[in-house]
């Protein structure tokens, strides 16, 4: 079959703006995630052709002043994501994304076990099985999320 270029792969397949999700973007892709980020990741393209071509490219802009050697951070989620979100999407969460207000609502109360019985399975976890290392994380953010709670009654 026909060779094409990644410009010409991406340019045949972005009509909008806001399709352009899920690409590599060397070195823009090394930008570290934090729930407040100082900077974000965005595409311009020509607006009246409304697609990629050779003009059109990815940028990474400053949101807020960044001091000096002061890291660029992103945020990897879309507007309301949680921190189960970024469990389930990148294999690690942060324990002070403001999202999270509805897994403290909703959530929380629904789990039947005490910030006690999740200690204790915790520890009965062997994280040298690869499985369990899911159901540690799982575990590990159940807990953070219980102790946030916890600390509001």
């Amino acid at each position: 079959g026909k060779r094409y270029s990644l410009l010409e792969w991406l340019s045949s397949r972005i009509t909008k703006k806001d399709v352009v999700k899920g690409y590599l973007l060397p070195m823009l892709d090394m930008s570290n995630h934090s729930s407040h980020p100082n900077a974000s990741i965005a595409i311009k393209i020509d607006k009246f052709a409304r697609k990629f071509e050779e003009s059109s490219s990815f940028v990474l802009r400053a949101t807020t002043d960044v001091e000096k050697n002061e890291e660029l951070t992103i945020s990897y989620l879309d507007g309301d994501g949680t921190s189960l979100d970024l469990l389930d999407k990148y294999g690690f969460f942060t324990e002070d994304n403001p999202n999270d207000e509805i897994l403290l609502a909703k959530l929380i109360p629904s789990i039947p076990t005490t910030l006690e019985d999740d200690e204790e399975k915790q520890r009965e976890i062997d994280t040298s099985v690869v499985e369990n290392g899911s159901i540690s994380a799982v575990m590990t953010l159940r807990m953070s999320l219980k102790k946030r709670a916890g600390s509001r009654i």
